[in-house]
């Protein structure tokens, strides 16, 4: 959320927004600002960290969910989850908030990887934008949360 107003989103269908993706990230004052006004229109929303601090600090905020990726990840085809597994489970263990997982996800092992560890969902754009069968993976790794 950034570019679209929340009512905007709403009135689209949207049921939820991603807050300071690595893509539009906005200044931590305007964080509090940015959720009250999701909230307002009934948005769910995932409040991402790019580092164990920020991560901390954003779990004090009023988010349905945490999101932690480290942007060196991003779209690079190597997993968040096989470079820092052990700093996500610390992650996950010490926040209150439920934790979404990102950075690299482009698996099925990696979705059963970070749902090991704790998280509630993850964070997946370039292994899915960028398929051959974009619908066939989605749908592979979303199997995993049923079983």
């Amino acid at each position: 959320m950034g570019w679209i107003s929340p009512y905007a989103l709403k009135q689209a269908g949207a049921t939820g927004v991603i807050i300071n993706h690595s893509e539009h990230k906005i200044e931590k004052k305007l964080i509090k600002i940015t959720l009250d006004k999701a909230k307002k229109y009934d948005l769910k929303t995932i409040l991402i960290s790019h580092d164990f601090e920020t991560a901390k600090e954003f779990d004090q905020y009023e988010t349905d969910f945490l999101g932690y990726e480290n942007e060196e990840f991003i779209a690079s085809g190597v997993s968040l989850l096989t470079k820092e597994k052990e700093k996500i489970s610390d992650v996950i263990k010490y926040l209150k908030h439920p934790v979404i997982i990102g950075a690299g996800i482009s698996t099925k092992n990696d979705v059963k990887e970070a749902i090991k560890l704790g998280a509630k969902g993850v964070i997946l754009a370039s292994a899915f934008v960028l398929a051959q069968d974009p619908e066939k993976i989605l749908l592979e790794m979303a199997e995993i949360f049923n079983s």
